[in-house]
């Protein structure tokens, strides 16, 4: 099976500068280990303390919000791709152990890029209701509960809330 990582296509995040995808994935780490909304003061001083300038944190969140880098509400993120603060069908384990819900079954795959790391998902189709258990190690498929699984993915390009075609 050809490897997962290769089949993924570049993201939006691939050309931001490198202090902007530390602020992302501030904002994520944030998002799975609290399992919960996390509020523009807590990415705030989450970043200072890693030694991020103020105002460029600001800047980010500002730009992250425009631009729809994720979803929030009154200072507060509530999705940003992959992680939902939301209760999903979509659960996602990190080899670390953390684990989150994704915001769609193409974000659970791609978390295996988001995060750097081997994954374990816990979905179900939403077509016949059946459990999809999938395991990816070193971006290969290494387990999947049904070999004859696939993905059906729309093009994403033409929308732009892209959580709602998923």
């Amino acid at each position: 099976m050809e490897n997962i990582i290769n089949c993924l296509n570049r993201s939006g995040y691939d050309d931001l500068p490198k202090f902007q995808k530390d602020v992302r994935d501030t904002i994520l780490n944030l998002m799975v280990d609290n399992s919960r909304p996390i509020t523009y003061d807590e990415i705030r001083f989450s970043c200072v303390k890693k030694g991020m300038d103020i105002g460029l944190v600001n800047l980010t969140l500002s730009k992250f919000d425009t631009e729809q880098y994720f979803i929030a509400e009154d200072e507060e993120v509530l999705f940003m791709y992959p992680v939902s603060s939301s209760p999903t069908m979509h659960k996602v384990t990190l080899a670390d152990g953390r684990s989150f819900c994704a915001m769609c079954a193409i974000d659970a795959l791609g978390s295996v890029v988001t995060f750097d790391q081997d994954i374990s998902i816990n979905s179900m189709c939403m077509m016949t209701e059946k459990p999809i258990n999938i395991n990816i190690i070193d971006g290969s498929i290494d387990y999947t509960n049904d070999p004859e699984l696939r993905v059906l993915h729309v093009n994403i390009s033409k929308y732009q809330n892209w959580a709602s075609s998923c």
